[in-house]
């Protein structure tokens, strides 16, 4: 068993930045784990006691003190892991519980309790080892396993299968036994396969985000190109303003949606001054949200940061507007009429130099 251990803080800001299909995939992977070692098993206390489900706080590390639990047990005692156990043998009563209260409720003894909580923290590290290693960067081996697991390689294995296909739709690595066991049956599937004749082989199905053309012609782009037309940057943008507006917790960021409905407005001049690297950049967010119908909290960040840093750069190389200055007109000679008929209009250090200019001239 692969595990590791995430501090709080840790597993708070990896579990934040996750999209949603990735969280579900977490909670999924979990259940899966806890059915298959922990839930259903039997205790003796002051009565017969079988475990039928375990609830869990997947936001406790991120819960701000003073801020209402989701859990609680029967005590009132705020809880991260809460434990439904029912009375045998007619399970007509429920009761859920923390660790603490087994021994105090249920007369569970304090060894068996030790026992659930060890099996609870391995399935937790199970879950630190997926987290710890998707934040650096490991991902699925889609390339080199995709082909033979659609091609029904894995298919003999129900339980492998189901984590295997989690772990394919959330994008996250497999831990070293899954991805022996695997590997192992791929290598098998295609010695299977290449032994047939290649009249007789047949195209495993490719899933369905890969027959989208809009996905490929992106792929296509950020292969090939440097250099984007406008229509794609507006294109683009309109697709990550839609994104974000589609979103509960993002759609009333209104100054990102600002600064995109204009950088889309003038996309003409975002293509002279946009480096290539923030093109790309802008592409893959945008097949990102294709490939998921949703901004993760991770991309949503980059686009945010590249908005506000793009934002200053155009503030900053937009032509400045040249302030005239007012001549200041001097009066004599032939201006001198005029300058009398509009005597009551004069200012007041006007007036003074009109007078001055009377008394010396004569006039």
């Amino acid at each position: 068993m692969d595990t590791a251990s995430l501090s709080a803080k840790q597993r708070s800001n990896i579990w934040n930045s996750l999209s949603r299909i990735q969280q579900q995939a977490i909670m999924q992977l979990t259940q899966f784990s806890l059915r298959k070692n922990v839930i259903g098993q039997s205790f003796n206390g002051h009565d017969h006691w079988r475990l039928t489900k375990v609830n869990i706080d997947y936001n406790w590390e991120s819960r701000r003190t003073g801020q209402r639990a989701v859990l609680t047990c029967l005590c009132g005692h705020p809880l991260k892991y809460q434990f439904e156990l029912h009375r045998l043998p007619k399970q007509d009563q429920q009761v859920l519980l923390g660790y603490a209260c087994f021994a105090d409720y249920a007369g569970i003894d304090r060894d068996v309790t030790r026992r659930l909580r060890d099996d609870v923290d391995a399935i937790q590290g199970e879950m630190d080892y997926t987290l710890s290693w998707y934040i650096k960067g490991r991902r699925f081996p889609e390339k080199s396993l995709g082909l033979a697991i659609d091609g029904g390689a894995i298919d003999g294995m129900s339980d492998l299968k189901q984590r295997v296909t989690l772990l394919r739709q959330a994008d996250f690595p497999m831990n070293q036994a899954d991805n022996q066991v695997v590997r192992s049956l791929v290598r098998a599937w295609k010695k299977q396969h290449q032994s047939q004749p290649a009249t007789k082989r047949t195209r495993a199905k490719q899933p369905a985000l890969s027959r989208n053309p809009e996905i490929a012609r992106i792929r296509r782009q950020l292969k090939t190109s440097t250099r984007y037309a406008v229509a794609t940057y507006t294109d683009t943008l309109t697709t990550l303003i839609q994104a974000i507006q589609a979103d509960p917790e993002l759609q009333n960021r209104r100054t990102i949606l600002r600064r995109l409905s204009q950088f889309s407005e003038n996309a003409n001049r975002l293509v002279k001054t946009i480096s290539t690297p923030d093109a790309k950049m802008l592409l893959t967010l945008k097949l990102h949200v294709l490939q998921t119908k949703q901004l993760s909290v991770e991309d949503f960040r980059k686009l945010d940061t590249w908005a506000r840093k793009f934002a200053q750069v155009e503030r900053a190389t937009a032509p400045r507007r040249q302030k005239t200055r007012q001549s200041q007109t001097t009066y004599s000679g032939p201006n001198l009429k005029i300058l009398r008929q509009g005597k009551h209009r004069f200012a007041k250090d006007e007036a003074i130099r009109y007078q001055r200019y009377i008394e010396m001239t004569g006039h």
